[in-house]
């Protein structure tokens, strides 16, 4: 009975050396880690980083025009449409220059380097909105094929597809526009 009783108090004992030995790790593990943070935060002007991504994403965003580009889409979608297509060279041409300039638009986004997961979300969204312009080029291009094929119904679905996309780009701009004012009227204070 002895030998049972000191063999569950050997037992306990090495539980209770197992925990202590636990708890001394988890302590070095988190004061390493809040070492590492601090480090980073003293070592890092993140309100200026801000500062500088937003500047940049300033002037990225405001290199392509919106209108100019809701115009031409709408403009090309009913040329398209229309019954009597005419000559396509120009309107490929149109398409091809409109994919060249909205997808330069969309991949200078990728450079920004993010400094905080609100300026991530902020890089992510305009790298959407300019995917989006880029869509309606490329379906314009569907569009485009399908009429020359006279494939009117996928041309038709095609259509839509660009003024959907289009509407989806537009509806993502005025939003990242704003958001992009508002952190420069409050530097290092991001959302």
């Amino acid at each position: 009975m002895q030998e049972l009783l000191s063999t569950i108090i050997k037992i306990n004992q090495n539980i209770i050396d197992t925990l202590k030995a636990t708890i001394v790790v988890i302590s070095l593990v988190l004061l390493a880690v809040t070492g590492v943070q601090l480090y980073i935060v003293l070592t890092t002007d993140t309100e200026s980083d801000i500062s500088y991504f937003l500047k940049l994403a300033e002037d990225l965003h405001g290199d392509i025009d919106a209108e100019f580009l809701k115009e031409n889409v709408t403009e090309l979608a009913g040329i398209i449409s229309s019954p009597n297509l005419g000559e396509s060279k120009p309107i490929a041409l149109a398409i091809s220059h409109g994919i060249f300039m909205t997808n330069a638009y969309r991949e200078r986004f990728y450079d920004l380097m993010s400094v905080t997961d609100a300026t991530l979300v902020l890089k992510n969204a305009l790298i959407q909105e300019g995917g989006l312009f880029l869509n309606s080029y490329h379906n314009l291009r569907e569009a485009l094929n399908d009429s020359l094929n006279e494939d009117y119904d996928s041309r038709d679905s095609n259509i839509h597809k660009v003024l959907s996309k289009l509407d989806e780009a537009l509806a993502l701009r005025y939003p990242n526009t704003a958001a992009i004012e508002r952190w420069l009227g409050e530097p290092g204070k991001p959302d």
